[in-house]
Parts: structure tokens; C-alpha cells; sequence
């Protein structure tokens, strides 16, 4: 599942979800999960980036350990 996220309608959804966005300069964002494509288009964003990994995705694994 987190291999194939950026691909497929999760990406298109993330893009249009970012475009939804209004940001400026001194604009926080915190990104919480894998980052991957959202990282990217972030980085086009005017605005300070924090990422936060979950361990469950750092490890590629399933939350509920499957």
C-alpha cells in the first residue's frame, strides 16, 4: 500500500487537495505520513516544511500489523 500511494487516485487527489491552498511565506505545514509525491509538490509551496514519519511507514508495514 505505501509503495503504490503515489501512484493512482491518491495522487490525484493529493494534488488537488494541495491546490486547495492558499500559502505564503511564513506558512508552517506539517506533513504527517510517508511524504513521497506530497513532499514534492510541498516543496514547490511557499511555505516552512516539517515532516513527521509514522515507524509504521518508515518500516513500509501495516498499522494493524498485517
Amino acid at each position: 500500500m505505501v509503495t503504490t500511494m503515489n501512484i493512482g487516485g491518491h495522487a490525484a487527489l493529493a494534488k488537488w487537495g494541495l491546490s486547495q491552498l492558499t500559502l505564503e511565506s511564513d506558512s508552517d505545514i506539517l506533513e504527517i505520513g510517508g511524504g513521497g509525491a506530497n513532499v514534492v509538490m510541498l516543496e514547490e509551496m511557499p511555505a516552512r516544511i516539517t515532516l513527521a514519519y509514522a515507524e509504521c511507514v518508515k518500516q513500509k508495514k501495516r498499522v494493524d500489523g498485517g
